[in-house]
């Protein structure tokens, strides 16, 4: 039987989130985001009584504890949200044969390997945040075979919700002229949530096969270079100091380069395009 929606998203106000209904609106596709307001992935009664009423045909969960020093003060709460929660979705997508996006994160590598991380590389987490989100993926494929678990590296781009993200952050210092310092020994491969979102719809609508994706745009560079960048594509004149990442002291390990490379996806933009577009597209200006 069709579900009533093809995608419900969970996590609908956070920056993937956002960006994903957008790619749903620009597909036609029929949609609900639900925010944590509206929808507690941790109240599995909640849950079911939910996916029962919009009966969707492939649930998209984003909802997750995010903050590195957040879940090392609450390792509690965050093993609650990023796995156990994890783990009841897993089980009802199975008794209504749903298929479920999983989105994970880079930060379940260790960061040792000094190149691209691809899908057949093990996990190796190094912090509570890591460890709670590679759990939420065994969650996933020890109880389901209809699965995607698609791990992102760090994303850019607009949301919904108040929670800022680093270049929000990065902006409001620029608007307010104040100091920046940007670490130039941290590198990612850095990824706009718009772009990681289509792709999401492309690996469902193509029917990939189920299992491990890798979605990130093209290039690693580093925090500082980023920033340069960016800086640069708004028109932004102020000075951008180099930093270690040493002189942001963190409440856990958090490795430096988890930079992400697939196996399986090879069509995304370069992030220099992505930088564009997101400047273009959110028309930012400082």
């Amino acid at each position: 039987m069709m579900g009533k929606v093809d995608f419900l998203i969970t996590g609908a106000t956070g920056l993937f989130g956002t960006a994903m209904e957008s790619a749903c609106e620009e597909s036609k596709i029929k949609y609900v985001g639900l925010s944590h307001e509206s929808l507690d992935i941790s109240d599995r009664s909640q849950l079911e009584k939910k996916i029962d009423d919009l009966s969707p045909n492939v649930i998209i969960n984003s909802a997750a504890m995010m903050s590195i020093p957040s879940c090392e003060e609450n390792p509690k709460k965050a093993f609650e949200i990023n796995t156990l929660s994890v783990l009841g979705i897993s089980k009802a997508c199975r008794m209504r044969d749903i298929t479920l996006v999983q989105i994970s994160t880079n930060a379940v590598f260790d960061g040792r390997k000094g190149d691209l991380y691809f899908e057949t590389d093990t996990p190796n987490p190094q912090n509570v945040y890591g460890l709670s989100k590679y759990a939420g993926e065994l969650c996933v494929q020890n109880n389901l075979s209809k699965y995607y678990v698609v791990r992102f590296p760090k994303l850019f781009g607009s949301r919904r919700n108040i929670t800022p993200g680093f270049i929000d952050k990065m902006l409001d210092k620029m608007r307010n002229r104040e100091e920046i310092k940007v670490a130039d020994d941290r590198v990612d491969t850095f990824t706009y949530a718009l772009h990681a979102a289509r792709k999401i719809v492309s690996i469902i609508r193509m029917q990939l096969p189920f299992g491990v994706y890798h979605v990130a745009n093209r290039g690693s560079v580093s925090y500082y270079d980023f920033m340069r960048e960016f800086a640069r594509r708004i028109g932004y004149s102020g000075k951008i100091t180099r930093a270690k990442d040493s002189d942001f002291p963190s409440l856990a390990p958090n490795p430096l380069r988890v930079e992400l490379g697939s196996n399986s996806i090879k069509d995304m933009p370069f992030w220099k395009e992505a930088l564009d577009e997101y400047v273009k597209t959110e028309r930012i200006a400082f």
